[in-house]
């Protein structure tokens, strides 16, 4: 599952993806239980992740409940931070970008993310407190999926996903880590928080 959408308590209907999930999965083909192999959240915005807290809730809005399996749970290094720089600590360096094609990388920007999250510790533990909806998510992404991280390009391919004969694979696009003069990795600054969110959203490409 890539993203979600919005909780369903905010939907006009008050039916979200775990209604849909639901009622597929137990009430048509009869499961106990749903599981998933991967679950992908591409950026952290209400319009993807709210679903996902539904889903990894268990629960529907009506009271209704299922089980639920995840094991590998996937997503951006930027979380959302109640206090200070809301996705992150910036840093200022001259970082130059490890494009996978080997082009020219753009011209540096001053400041990149660096306080990325990956794993479930982060998500259990945060240094700092999350904000809203993501501290929701972060509290059931810490409890229920047997493996947590981030992606970037330089994964190359999605765990399991790698080229083989007559089966399809899945490539990891963005978002692009790059590499910090001073040391280390970092997200580039984009801009407004906003810009910043969604472009660096994971992407892939399935062949």
């Amino acid at each position: 599952m890539i993203d979600a959408g919005i909780r369903a308590s905010a939907q006009m209907t008050n039916k979200g993806a775990a209604n849909f999930v639901r009622w597929k999965f137990v009430d048509d083909l009869q499961r106990d239980r749903v599981h998933f192999a991967n679950m992908i959240v591409t950026h952290p915005e209400a319009d993807r992740c709210g679903g996902m807290i539904d889903l990894l809730s268990c629960a529907l809005p009506d009271g209704r409940t299922f089980g639920i399996e995840v094991d590998r749970f996937w997503r951006c290094g930027i979380g959302r931070f109640k206090d200070g720089e809301k996705l992150g600590e910036l840093r200022a360096d001259t970082g130059t970008a490890a494009w996978s094609n080997g082009a020219a990388a753009p011209k540096p920007a001053r400041r990149f993310i660096v306080e990325m999250l990956d794993g479930k510790t982060h998500f259990c533990r945060p240094k700092r407190p999350f904000a809203n909806d993501f501290a929701v998510l972060a509290r059931l992404v810490g409890k229920l999926p047997r493996k947590v991280g981030s992606l970037a390009h330089t994964d190359r391919w999605l765990s399991g996903y790698a080229p083989a004969a007559d089966a399809a694979s899945i490539r990891v696009l963005c978002p692009v880590v790059e590499a910090l003069a001073g040391g280390g990795k970092g997200l580039r600054s984009l801009g407004s928080e906003s810009v910043t969110r969604n472009g660096h959203s994971v992407m892939l490409r399935v062949d």
